[in-house]
């Protein structure tokens, strides 16, 4: 994949480019040879067949303040109000650089400073010189939570990178002050974008591996419910860790407790081979949990403050942003399509688009999902479509997220409009060869899609999965 920055020869360009050692330039190649474009500080016109990072459409959008601080809350992203007077007295500014899906540094904004330079109306919000490196590196907790909000806010623009400008007074969760698409740099900040697009580059060969090399894992989840509709901590049976646990959630106080029973079968290239193991994990943890009068359910919500994750993990390859696009396009959306309507009470604090978190064997862990452990039919579908997304996403050309209309209907379970659009993604995504190929494991999905039906969160899933209760 070749990549090309594309810029307008201006002094934010030259602080870039001096640091660059992949093609740049002010124009794109005549001769078709743009894999990928980076546009920096440029609105030049880029042909919608170029694949592009920072998409001008994406871009244009952030100069509506109102509308961006519409998606970020949209997507469950706590925002500060424009002018807070008071941020300089009672918060913490942090300029955070992001390059999708990594917080490049954490950034803080002297108070002495900010006070005269940030909140100013109609005033840039930021200056180089007034920063400073978090202390520790930017690895304070709160730190951290500033650099989570602000890849959070990134992704929920469909951006791909930008300078996030976060408040924080570690009370509560950082809120999103602003985001700059075409971020300003000086020379550290220079060099640190250089850095990332270097490994974008280098990561992005080739475009995409086959789906052979696409190894799947996976952490569902699934909730033990009393005849009363009452959760029943899962930490009653399970150890904390084992193929077979437990996975922590904060009470209201703050407190952790372990009231979700999660199976963690090992990686397999074959989905079906991860469904089998699925299987025997639920035959195992039918032995060790002995409440009877339970049930046990999957899904996104199936019951009121219950909220379960069906997380993919994928390894064999990196979270590269148009494959992360993909997931949340053709996976996500599909899921949204057969879900209880329950499941979307799970948003936006859970199933935000975009959740991704890098694994230490180098792949990534896909979270957007709630659990898909409903039957053996979906949970194969769904394994099976993420793997080949995985190996395909160059030929998708889908993107209905990236309209706000369709985020918004996305995060507010809009069963009409997600349902219209996911079967024009299904349609597409049969033609792939590789569909065909694993025709019989997707179709149970893709039947429900083009029928409008949902998935029951209120049944036993012990009885799809052939379990003996």
């Amino acid at each position: 994949m070749g990549v090309f920055v594309l810029h307008n020869f201006g002094k934010q360009a030259m602080l870039l480019t001096g640091e660059l050692q992949v093609p740049h330039g002010t124009a794109l190649f005549a001769s078709g040879k743009n894999d990928v474009v980076i546009p920096w500080h440029c609105a030049s016109h880029i042909p919608e067949r170029v694949r592009t990072l920072n998409h001008p459409q994406a871009v244009k959008r952030c100069r509506d303040k109102q509308a961006m601080r519409d998606m970020l809350a949209a997507s469950g992203i706590a925002v500060a109000a424009a002018g807070r007077r008071d941020a300089c007295r009672f918060y913490r500014t942090y300029v955070v650089p992001v390059f999708f899906p990594d917080a490049l540094a954490v950034l803080k904004v002297p108070n002495t400073h900010g006070a005269a330079v940030l909140f100013a109306p109609g005033k840039r919000v930021w200056l180089p010189e007034a920063l400073r490196v978090a202390e520790d590196g930017g690895r304070a907790p709160e730190a951290k939570k500033a650099a989570r909000q602000a890849v959070r806010a990134v992704r929920a623009l469909d951006l791909d990178f930008a300078n996030v400008v976060v408040l924080a007074n570690g009370s509560r969760p950082p809120e999103v002050l602003d985001v700059e698409p075409n971020p300003v740099v000086d020379r550290k900040l220079a060099s640190l974008y250089a850095q990332a697009i270097h490994r974008f580059a280098g990561q992005s060969r080739p475009s995409a591996c086959g789906e052979s090399q696409v190894v799947l894992g996976a952490d569902p989840e699934f909730a033990l419910i009393s005849r009363t509709g009452e959760l029943v901590a899962a930490s009653r049976f399970l150890p904390l860790t084992g193929r077979i646990g437990c996975d922590a959630a904060a009470r209201s106080d703050g407190t952790i407790h372990y009231p979700l029973a999660e199976l963690r079968p090992r990686p397999a290239a074959d989905p079906d081979r991860l469904v089998a193991e699925i299987r025997k994990l639920l035959q195992l943890a039918q032995e060790r949990i002995s409440a009877a009068h339970v049930r046990w359910l999957a899904g996104g919500m199936p019951v009121e403050y219950v909220r379960l994750g069906g997380h993919i993990h994928f390894g064999g390859i990196w979270p590269n942003p148009f494959l992360i696009r993909a997931l949340d396009n053709y996976l996500a959306l599909s899921l949204a399509a057969i879900e209880d309507e329950r499941t979307a009470r799970r948003r936006p604090r859970y199933g935000g688009l975009g959740d991704v978190r890098r694994q230490f064997h180098g792949g990534f862990e896909y979270r957007t999902l709630p659990s898909w452990l409903i039957s053996p039919q979906i949970a194969a579908a769904v394994l099976h479509l993420a793997q080949i997304i995985a190996g395909n996403f160059g030929q998708l050309t889908q993107s209905p997220l990236s309209d706000p209309r369709t985020r918004h209907a996305y995060y507010r379970g809009d069963a009409k409009i997600i349902g219209n659009i996911a079967r024009k993604l299904w349609r597409e995504l049969s033609g792939l060869p590789a569909y065909q190929e694993k025709r019989e494991r997707l179709e149970p999905l893709g039947q429900m899609i083009l029928a409008g039906e949902k998935w029951d969160e209120q049944t036993d899933i012990r009885k799809a999965w052939g379990i003996a209760r």
